[in-house]
């Protein structure tokens, strides 16, 4: 069963063409929930937030979803209410936004690799 502060969650980050927070605060989140993880011995791995590399090489849609994934995982091992916490201290110059209809446009990494075949 899905919690309302989830689902709540999850509305908040699809709000106002959020996608993800900007990659120095992604990766300071990542650190949070890795903490959070080892006091609960949680044993499954975080995903890796998509940022250095990964930030060119996915679309706004797959950083998107990498988010949504590190915010179930925080409920699924109950810390969730410090995900909550720190992605809503978030100034909106903190978030990276996207509008919906261009969520899925061509990564950068893509991009470049298509110049580069041309």
């Amino acid at each position: 069963m899905t919690s309302s502060k989830l689902e709540d969650l999850k509305k908040f980050i699809t709000d106002d063409d959020r996608v993800c927070p900007n990659p120095t605060l992604w990766a300071d989140l990542h650190r949070i929930m890795k903490t959070a993880a080892s006091k609960e011995n949680v044993s499954e791995k975080i995903l890796n937030p998509l940022i250095l590399a990964g930030w060119h090489a996915s679309t706004d849609a797959e950083k998107r979803n990498r988010l949504i994934e590190h915010v179930e995982f925080s409920e699924k091992h109950g810390f969730l209410e410090e995900t909550n916490s720190f992605l809503r201290s978030l100034s909106d110059e903190d978030w990276h936004r996207c509008p919906e209809e261009e969520l899925n446009a061509t990564s950068s990494m893509d991009l470049m690799m298509k110049d580069y075949e041309d």
